[in-house]
């Protein structure tokens, strides 16, 4: 029917060229040019052709899904970033497995199992994680009691970096066990609780016994915190007795 019309068209151009007058405005003919251009472009498909098919959904990202597998695995505190396989997968590879047997990573690398076409391949992978830890914000002195304001968080590498630091600080009050430089990590050997007791000090011990409690003013022979036990001298017999420290020079020692 397209082509029909089309026919008709380019012989209707060609009698009017013949007929116009020879004085006629050359602009008052429809050159058969025109007629052509105006003519959608015929289809080269066969009729009864049937319509390109759709191309089928691309696999599921094999990285995505990889991510999503190791991120559970990752310890408290640590953000994965990025996981890099260490081979090439063969094309619509699929993931099958990642770290077998491991509920918790405990460094960078790792196992993951793939399969294509019915075959497993174990491949390994690198994680790229990290974690905050505190670092000094200024210099601390040896004794000097600390608190949150002289540390700030600072992430670094999760496995590798400042292992053992510290990422917050205990509820109790704590001092500085040495001298902390700025910018340094905080581990937990560098904090002790502050000193209740010193060598040397007068110590006032409640005894119980039973029902029967007394006092007495004991000389310390060691230095401890509230809850260590310190070692008093018993002024009679000259022998070391081990109190429980309750407070700045106070104790206490329950008799069996």
């Amino acid at each position: 029917m397209a082509s029909s019309a089309f026919k008709f068209a380019v012989a209707a151009a060609l009698a009017i060229s013949l007929i116009a007058p020879a004085e006629a405005d050359a602009d008052t003919v429809t050159p058969v040019a025109a007629v052509l251009a105006a003519q959608p472009a015929a289809s080269s498909a066969h009729p009864g052709a049937s319509a390109p098919t759709t191309a089928a959904p691309p696999l599921p990202d094999l990285n995505a899904a990889l991510v999503a597998r190791v991120t559970p695995l990752m310890p408290p505190g640590v953000t994965l970033q990025a996981v890099t396989l260490g081979c090439d997968p063969p094309a619509g590879a699929t993931l099958a497995d990642v770290a077998p047997g491991m509920t918790q990573l405990q460094s960078r690398s790792l196992t993951v199992v793939l399969t294509h076409d019915g075959a497993t391949t174990a491949c390994t992978a690198i994680v790229a994680a990290q974690r905050q830890v505190l670092v000094a914000a200024r210099d601390i002195a040896a004794g000097e009691a600390v608190a949150t304001s002289d540390f700030q968080a600072q992430a670094v590498e999760a496995f590798s970096a400042a292992p053992n630091a510290l990422e917050q600080l205990p509820r109790t009050s704590m001092v500085a066990a040495n001298p902390i430089r700025a910018g340094q990590p905080l581990y937990a050997y560098q904090l002790i609780r502050p000193l209740a007791i010193h060598p040397g000090d007068l110590v006032i011990v409640t005894i119980s016994n039973g029902p029967v409690t007394v006092r007495a003013q004991l000389q310390s022979n060691s230095a401890a915190s509230v809850g260590d036990t310190a070692t008093v001298i018993n002024p009679e017999s000259g022998a070391p007795v081990g109190v429980t420290v309750t407070g700045v020079k106070t104790a206490e020692l329950v008799m069996p």
